[in-house]
């Protein structure tokens, strides 16, 4: 075995770089994302095309069989560079919950935001950009392409040949769209209405009000159900407040007319979600887009990968 010997300096420098003891949480631990290596392994562990895979696996293996179909190869690899890269950013953010202590360091918090809003941003453009493949490959006429993030709900509900699945026309739809569109269009265009609180480590995005033409589907349909099941008191021209346990993260402060009925219009929909748990919601939903229009456009081509 060789010895490799190491200058004064160079060890200084990986003391110097390496947190100390009462910065970490389990400094007896030695975790992959300690060191850049780390990173790169998790990105290549992540980037392997498996036909009965788990995760985006199956989804990269398709991908290897479009590019042999001559179906725009450069955009697949953007697809393939890109997703396993988001799959070890969330990890990310997920470690630095986990391995620091945050009062320790001055500016971690804000880093770990930067991160989700480099997450987030990415996912929606590989909605966007996946739309477009789809779009290109599967219509035989012409067709308008999707370019703004909110286009994605117009398409979803106009067009008869999107999976059925994938349309608002159910509430879980319209009630992710919505957030997702939101968050997005506000971390690129007004960041000012996103409130991120740290929590204890466990950041929380905090919304006060998704205005009302910024809710898709069948929102307004849905907030209507939800009050007629309400049995409180009601005051006419006041405000009654509503969960919804099937989707925690919305509450709601219904406005009440003189004659105590849902004024939708002024009614406040506001969000209070992890940071972590949206983006992987949101790229578990990015994993069902594909999945859903990969199948389409697999049926609407020769080959086979069953």
């Amino acid at each position: 075995m060789v010895e490799v010997k190491q200058s004064k300096k160079e060890m200084d420098l990986r003391l110097a770089w390496f947190p100390k003891e009462e910065m970490l949480q389990d400094p007896d631990r030695v975790h992959s994302f300690d060191f850049h290596k780390g990173y790169l392994k998790k990105y290549d562990w992540h980037k392997q095309p498996l036909r009965n895979g788990a995760h985006f696996t199956p989804i990269y293996y398709l991908i290897q069989i479009l590019k042999e179909e001559s179906l725009d190869s450069d955009l697949l690899e953007c697809f393939f560079r890109r997703i396993p890269y988001i799959n070890v950013a969330l990890e990310e953010i997920d470690f630095i919950t986990r391995r620091y202590k945050w009062d320790k360091f001055e500016n971690l918090f804000d880093y770990y935001i930067c991160r989700f809003e480099d997450i987030n941003t990415t996912i929606c453009e590989l909605f966007l950009l996946s739309l477009n493949y789809y779009q290109t490959y599967y219509y035989q006429e012409e067709f308008t392409k999707v370019k703004r993030f909110e286009d994605i709900i117009k398409l979803f509900g106009e067009d008869p040949k999107i999976p059925r699945t994938l349309k608002p026309i159910f509430i879980n739809p319209s009630l992710d769209y919505t957030l997702y569109t939101y968050i997005r269009n506000c971390t690129v265009h007004n960041p000012s209405k996103i409130n991120f609180i740290e929590n204890n480590q466990k950041p929380i995005i905090f919304i006060e009000n998704i205005e009302k033409k910024k809710r898709y589907g069948i929102f307004e349909e849905y907030l209507n159900n939800l009050f007629d099941e309400y049995n409180g008191k009601k005051e006419p021209n006041s405000y009654v407040d509503l969960t919804d346990p099937r989707f925690p993260h919305y509450f709601y402060k219904i406005k009440l007319t003189k004659l105590c009925k849902l004024n939708y219009d002024e009614s406040i929909v506001g969000i209070k979600m992890g940071v972590y748990d949206y983006a992987k919601n949101l790229l578990r939903e990015l994993f069902h887009l594909q999945m859903e229009l990969d199948r389409t456009l697999q049926s609407n081509h020769s080959f086979d990968i069953s």
